[in-house]
């Protein structure tokens, strides 16, 4: 919680934000839209921070895949991400910046960010949902840090698919939940690609160098990955980049379909290559060694 409301100055001093010049009260969680975490292969084994071996052995078959479609390496892993209900803001931030830092922010954005566009958000899951007041309201109540279920729900802290789209759209960039090989084959569409359709893809871009007027405008941010971790389907874990060995493709035959908004806004928001494969990631990236040491954005 402390980082969703404080920064470091110059001399590298905590402050509140609303101290520190031209910040708001709340940290704007899109400054992370084009950050990425590379994880180093000496921490790959380290407890409650490295791989999580059992999503690996769920998710073998689909990481094989991946594996093929870039010359072999094994270049992408699962890591674990906290069981306590925030897992879903738990995974997104690890994949920013390899620690679960950011996880309180994330929730306090989302929260904001539904709740200001709730109409637009109506609209794109009218096909989905009824429009029903209450339902809507528990929707936006759900993704508040301190929100708790009612007694008799089974939906944990109640993160749904609205909740990744809603991510998606205040991070600025694509958000692709994968599964196993079977997942990714059913019809219970629990995988997808989550798109920032509420912004324009000129705001979905990394930042301009600076006297950079006449160079071409930064790519779109990249995607991060994310997945299930076990057949239930109850937990989110994030998969990112073995450090040495990007860029990662994810080729075409693990895509998931669109999530929500449909197939024609998919190369708005991201960027295939010659083979339709993706490229994930980000252009700025930390690792294992800087995050542990690294609180604040640079």
């Amino acid at each position: 919680p402390l980082l969703t409301t404080h920064g470091m100055d110059k001399s590298g001093n905590a402050k509140m934000l609303v101290e520190l010049a031209s910040q708001a009260e709340v940290f704007d969680v899109s400054a992370l839209g084009d950050r990425s975490f590379m994880i180093e292969k000496q921490f790959l084994d380290k407890p409650v921070y490295g791989q999580d071996k059992m999503s690996r052995n769920y998710l073998a078959e689909m990481l094989r895949l991946v594996y093929d479609a870039n010359d072999d390496k094994e270049c992408l892993v699962p890591l674990h991400a906290d069981g306590d209900g925030h897992c879903l803001v738990h995974a997104i931030s690890r994949c920013l910046v390899g620690r679960e830092l950011f996880w309180h922010a994330l929730r306090i954005n989302l929260h904001r960010h539904l709740r200001e566009n709730l109409v637009q958000y109506k609209d794109i899951f009218s096909n989905f949902m009824d429009g029903d007041r209450d339902e809507w309201c528990e929707i936006i109540d759900e993704a508040h840090p301190d929100y708790r279920p009612h007694v008799d729900s089974t939906d944990g802290h109640g993160l749904r698919p609205i909740h990744i789209l809603g991510l998606a759209n205040i991070l600025r960039r694509p958000i692709i939940l994968l599964d196993s090989v079977g997942g990714l084959q059913s019809s219970g569409e629990y995988a997808g690609i989550y798109l920032p359709v509420l912004y324009p893809p000129e705001q979905c871009r990394g930042k301009a160098k600076p006297g950079a007027a006449t160079a071409p405008p930064p790519e779109l941010n990249k995607p991060i990955v994310i997945a299930w971790g076990s057949s239930a389907h109850n937990h989110y874990v994030p998969l990112v980049v073995v450090q040495g060995m990007s860029p990662v493709r994810l080729p075409a035959h693990v895509l998931p379909k669109v999530a929500v908004t449909g197939h024609d806004d998919l190369e708005r928001y991201v960027k295939f290559e010659a083979d339709g494969s993706v490229v994930i990631g980000g252009e700025k990236s930390w690792n294992a060694t800087s995050s542990l040491r690294r609180t604040a954005v640079s």
